[in-house]
């Protein structure tokens, strides 16, 4: 290959059986494929240690790449997101005040400004359970009693987010200032959003400071009001702990990372795991199958809606596949053909939300370039206390 074909092959996509590999989802492949790939396998093997968590070796790899490699758009992300999860903001920051004037880049660097002027703080004094907040929505979206900046209030969670979320108004009411002019995609859409920094959380033992928060105008627009008045935690938040969700239990439960005697203590039945990985700052990917076809699931519990006589549903799906679905009581939703499956768990009768195929795709886009086939969500998570491992990247499921 002459020098002008090697450096256009570098702004071309990622090609060749390695990268097939990682698109669908079978990261070990990817890994033994990378090593022998002289193009792309410099690339991939930084973006696999970053979706596997180990962020050291992400940023070491980026270190070997040349200058043209690093400057390609999913090594930043993967190196900028590892650096922030590793609490090196300053040096995202650094790496990313070259583009701070680019609009795609906006929201990078003004996270990486928040959280290396402000570095976010946890402290959890010992295990403890909280119990479900009842509401109108618990049932589709549960909360917990929690405080911010010094005020009761309810705080819900969700899988499918970044950080601490509220809308414009909730922002004012807790003393967030708003910074910047971003876009951010939320709803399965993108969103004016700004950015701030909250000086206190407290759920239950646990204190934070310093919590990064996306305030999202959308929130103000709602058609729940329960959601208008309630923050969102999201991934960020969830990951510095031990966290169950028990729905059946009707509790939420936290411990420090790795303290597994004390948390797994609360917990009792049959036990299932789940291997995931986790791409960017917060999407959470899982292996399943659906109707027998393998794929890789994006977890999200905040699908928050429900059918009179099918309830919450378990998948959010292009149109493209769930069109031919039996039809519900429910616009847009559809039943299931045949059995879904996450990890061993499985779950017949389900029933899918479908949202456009232009919808979908910037879901799809957001996740490295590996194939996401469906959206995961609530009606299927929802029946089993659902721990979340970011040590070992793994979900643990209670059940019996």
């Amino acid at each position: 290959m002459n020098k002008l074909a090697a450096f256009a092959a570098l702004f071309s996509p990622l090609k060749g059986p390695a990268w097939q590999a990682w698109q669908r989802g079978d990261f070990e492949r990817a890994a033994e494929l990378a090593r022998e790939d002289k193009r792309a396998g410099p690339r991939l093997l930084l973006l696999l240690a970053h979706i596997t968590g180990d962020y050291d070796l992400a940023v070491r790899e980026y270190a070997k790449l040349s200058a043209i490699e690093k400057n390609t758009e999913l090594v930043l992300e993967a190196v900028f997101e590892s650096l922030l999860h590793l609490g090196r903001a300053t040096e995202a920051l650094e790496m990313f005040a070259p583009l701070a004037k680019i609009r795609a880049y906006r929201s990078y660097y003004l996270r990486a400004q928040f959280m290396a002027n402000q570095p976010m703080t946890v402290d959890i004094t010992s295990t403890c359970e909280l119990p479900f907040v009842k509401s109108e929505i618990t049932d589709l979206f549960p909360g917990i009693s929690g405080r911010l900046n010094g005020q009761d209030t309810t705080i819900r969670f969700d899988t499918g987010g970044a950080y601490l979320q509220m809308s414009p108004s909730l922002a004012a009411r807790f003393g967030v200032k708003a910074q910047g002019d971003v876009k951010m995609f939320a709803d399965l859409k993108m969103d004016a959003a700004s950015m701030g920094v909250l000086e206190e959380m407290v759920i239950g033992t646990a204190r934070l400071t310093n919590v990064p928060v996306i305030i999202l105008d959308m929130l103000d627009k709602s058609a729940l009001t329960e959601i208008d008045r309630s923050p969102i935690m999201g991934t960020n938040v969830l990951q510095q702990f031990l966290t169950t969700i028990d729905t059946p239990n009707q509790r939420f439960i936290l411990s420090r990372r790795g303290d597994y005697a004390a948390h797994f203590a609360r917990l009792s039945g049959r036990q299932a795991k789940v291997p995931f990985v986790l791409w960017g700052s917060h999407f959470m990917i899982a292996r399943g199958a659906l109707d027998g076809v393998e794929m890789s699931f994006f977890i999200d519990n905040g699908l928050i809606m429900e059918s009179a006589e099918f309830g919450q549903p378990s998948l959010l799906v292009p149109k493209s596949l769930g069109s031919g679905w039996a039809a519900t009581d429910t616009e847009h939703m559809r039943r299931l053909p045949g059995m879904l499956r996450l990890g061993t768990l499985e779950q017949a009768n389900a029933t899918a939300m479908v949202t456009s195929d232009a919808k979908w795709r910037p879901i799809a886009g957001s996740m490295g370039g590996v194939r996401v086939g469906a959206l995961l969500s609530y009606g299927f998570l929802k029946h089993r206390a659902w721990t979340l491992d970011f040590d070992r990247r793994e979900y643990v499921f209670h059940s019996g």
